[in-house]
């Protein structure tokens, strides 16, 4: 089964997006080797208040072609996306790694990454 060893959020901004990056890194069993996979991501603002809010949804696809398979993939969101709220916005992703080919021992894993603070 795949596995999350490690998965991070950071980011820069520019004029009008946030440049968001994640990094993840996932452990594969040897017969899932040389497989596609999929990272389907969900950015939201956590809020101490009410339910957290989704800014957006974006997916990539891979190969798992190493055991210890290490990806980084950047996302640009308009600032006017994650501005949801007056002053800085906490932004963390939940990240699901999916099997596009799925034999019954393929089984999908997921991570919650870091907090990080926006000023938008």
């Amino acid at each position: 089964m795949a596995q999350f060893q490690s998965v991070a959020l950071s980011h820069s901004t520019t004029d009008k997006n946030v440049l968001f990056k994640v990094d993840a890194g996932i452990q594969f069993q040897t017969h899932e080797l040389n497989t596609r996979w999929f990272l389907d991501i969900d950015f939201k603002e956590s809020d101490r208040v009410s339910k957290d809010d989704m800014i957006e949804s974006s997916a990539r696809t891979f190969t798992a072609d190493e055991l210890s398979k290490n990806v980084s993939f950047s996302f640009a969101i308009p600032k006017s996306k994650v501005n949801t709220e007056p002053g800085k916005e906490e932004v963390y992703a939940v990240v699901d790694v999916i099997p596009l080919e799925e034999p019954p021992q393929f089984v999908r894993d997921t991570a919650t990454t870091n907090q990080t603070s926006v000023n938008v």
